[in-house]
């Protein structure tokens, strides 16, 4: 049976230290679209200097170098194993940093505990206490540093409308949907009024309708309390859709650092351009170097023209909106991937066994698979380092839990 009173305590200690030393006052400004924001409260930078961090012989995170501005939204994107959460948790204190500096605002926090780093945290499992109403769980780390009791209840309301909670202030969780679980985990972080929001994959538990809509709401939330925010995701799309830059990590290295279109237009090595979507690799004329093309980048015509190249439909996949069509053409040693509206193929009749001709969109020369630098991938390699990594961060997080 789950000692919720112990995990209370753990969920305090770790994230505000202890309730009963320097009793805090409550910061009442409301997050509104114009509130101004003390300075005790504006968001902090946050500063990566060659970090490393060691499980024992295994190297999780390698040489690291990172700055994130204040107010940014910015995900570390990777598969599972590549660093992502133990980079995330170092950042948070929760992990210790073997080698390097963290700065946050300026200041070395390297060796500083989590309860001193001013941050609020969304785990996967959201970690909800069930015997707790919705204001109470929103409530409860405010509660447990001593804050006044109206200064909470203000505090809660106000959360409560701006994760879009009214009405549902006194159910429990085992009342409420994943999505509005979510909410309330990210209600609960925010309710201190942090520097920093740290997000460990906080969308995966639920359905991908559900997901769509919440990674929207997610991003106008942090766009409107200004909030810095780091999220750990596996998810491209996602990652995608509502980062303001992206750190793709590998083997416990960030391969790129960019913008959604820098990373998903302009991979600099060939791990980003195979993780981040789907590839084709297109020679134009004989002994050049192949372009990397991707799938919706290749427009399908029923008709011969200037430019356009003669190919052989082999297989459609229906995936809604669009299809994804099996190309066969001289331009490609394999088999080339199109994704076509769907609109677009009944209209022309593109169907397995046809003969089509297609267009190239090329967006620049840093596609040029010549400049891409290989990242030496090796799926056995890969699948080890997941297996290692998880196995000691499960050992460090079950006796970092302990000490609690």
């Amino acid at each position: 049976m789950i000692n919720f009173t112990a995990l209370k305590n753990a969920f305090t200690q770790r994230a505000f230290g202890n309730p009963q030393a320097n009793k805090p006052t409550m910061n009442d400004t409301p997050l509104s679209d114009d509130s101004d924001q003390s300075a005790t409260h504006k968001p902090c930078s946050v500063e990566l200097k060659a970090v490393n961090k060691y499980y024992d012989e295994f190297h999780a995170l390698k040489n690291i170098n990172l700055t994130i501005s204040e107010g940014e939204f910015i995900s570390f994107l990777g598969p599972s194993g590549c660093g992502k959460t133990t980079l995330l948790r170092t950042i948070a204190g929760l992990e210790t940093c073997s080698e390097g500096i963290i700065l946050l605002s300026g200041k070395n926090v390297t060796h500083k505990p989590a309860r001193q780093r001013d941050f609020g945290i969304v785990f996967q499992s959201y970690a909800l206490f069930p015997n707790l109403t919705v204001t109470e769980n929103i409530g409860y780390a405010l509660k447990s540093q001593g804050i006044d009791k109206n200064a909470i209840t203000n505090r809660v309301e106000e959360l409560v409308e701006l994760v879009g909670l009214t009405g549902l202030s006194q159910r429990f969780p085992a009342q409420l949907s994943g999505g509005q679980q979510q909410r309330v985990a990210l209600a609960r972080a925010l309710a201190p009024n942090p520097k920093l929001l740290l997000l460990d994959e906080p969308l995966s538990a639920l359905d991908a309708k559900v997901r769509h809509s919440l990674r929207a709401e997610l991003k106008q939330l942090q766009k409107k309390t200004g909030i810095t925010t780091i999220m750990v995701t596996h998810d491209q799309e996602e990652a995608l859709a509502i980062s303001d830059r992206i750190a793709v990590l590998n083997h416990g290295e960030i391969e790129q650092i960019g913008t959604p279109d820098e990373i998903y237009t302009q991979p600099s090595t060939e791990f980003v351009a195979e993780f981040v979507g789907t590839i084709n690799r297109v020679a134009l004329t004989k002994g050049q170097a192949p372009k990397i093309v991707r799938p919706e980048w290749i427009s399908l015509f029923n008709a011969p023209a200037e430019q356009r190249h003669q190919c052989i439909i082999r297989s459609t996949e229906y995936r809604g909106a669009h299809t994804r069509l099996t190309l066969e053409s001289e331009l490609s040693d394999t088999h080339l991937i199109a994704d076509v509206p769907t609109v677009d193929c009944k209209q022309n009749h593109f169907t397995t066994g046809n003969i089509a001709w297609f267009e190239l969109f090329l967006l620049g020369n840093t596609l040029d698979g010549s400049e891409i630098k290989s990242s030496g991938i090796n799926t056995s390699e890969l699948e080890s380092s997941e297996q290692e990594n998880s196995k000691h961060q499960s050992t460090h997080s079950n006796t970092h839990s302990a000490s609690l």
